[in-house]
C-alpha cells in the first residue's frame, strides 16, 4: 500500500503504509506524537519544502529528491536519508547510507552500521557503532568528532574540531 500526500501529515496512531509520497506543489509539514513512529518509506518528489512539527521517528528511509527537510530544531531517528537537511539539532542515525546529505547542521549520533557516501556535517559527529566506506569518500565535520565505535573504510576526513577516539580508527 502507498499513500500520496499533498497537503500535511499529522501521525497520532499507527502509520504502516510501504510507500508515503510526498508529492504537495507547496510547503508541506510533518508531525509525530510522542511515542508513536513511522513505519514507512518517505519519498518527496514536487515539494519544495517539508518541516518537521515534532521529533521524526521512522522505521525506514527519507528521499528528499527535490526541495529539503527543515527539521525546525526537532530530532529525527532514522535508518536512512537521501537529500538536503537543515535546522537540525541532533540526529540519530540507525543504518544510513547515502550520498547527498548535505548541510546537515548540529549533532549526529551513528547508533548502527552506517555506509555514508562523505558529504558535510556542520556539527559533532558520535559514532556509537560502524562508520564505513566502501569507496573512497572525503568527509567533512565542522565540529568534534567522537568516535566510540569503529570508523573503517577507504576514506578521507577533515575535522574542523576536536578528536576523541574511544574506539577504533582505521581509516585507509
Amino acid at each position: 500500500m502507498s499513500i500520496k500526500v499533498n497537503g500535511d501529515i499529522i501521525n497520532n496512531g499507527v502509520w504502516k503504509p510501504y510507500y508515503t509520497y510526498l508529492e504537495g506543489s507547496s510547503p508541506q509539514t510533518i508531525t509525530l506524537t510522542t511515542g508513536k513512529v513511522f513505519d514507512c518509506n518517505f519519498f518527496s518528489y514536487n515539494t519544495t519544502k517539508v518541516t518537521a512539527n515534532s521529533d521524526l521517528v521512522i522505521n525506514g528511509f527519507m528521499n528528499i529528491q527535490s526541495g529539503l527537510l527543515d527539521m525546525n530544531g526537532y530530532t529525527p531517528i532514522m535508518n536512512s536519508i537521501s537529500g538536503k537537511m537543515i535546522n537540525v539539532v541532533e540526529m540519530r542515525i540507525k543504518d544510513l547510507i547515502s550520498s547527498d546529505i548535505t548541510g546537515l547542521n548540529g549533532k549526529v549520533k551513528i547508533i548502527g552500521t552506517t555506509n555514508y557516501q562523505g558529504g558535510k556535517i556542520n556539527g559533532n559527529l558520535t559514532i556509537e557503532d560502524t562508520l564505513k566506506s566502501t569507496s573512497y569518500v572525503t568527509y567533512t565535520v565542522n565540529g568534534t568528532i567522537t568516535n566510540n565505535g569503529t570508523i573503517i573504510g577507504n576514506m578521507s576526513i577533515k575535522v574542523n574540531g576536536d578528536i576523541i577516539n574511544n574506539g577504533v580508527w582505521k581509516p585507509y
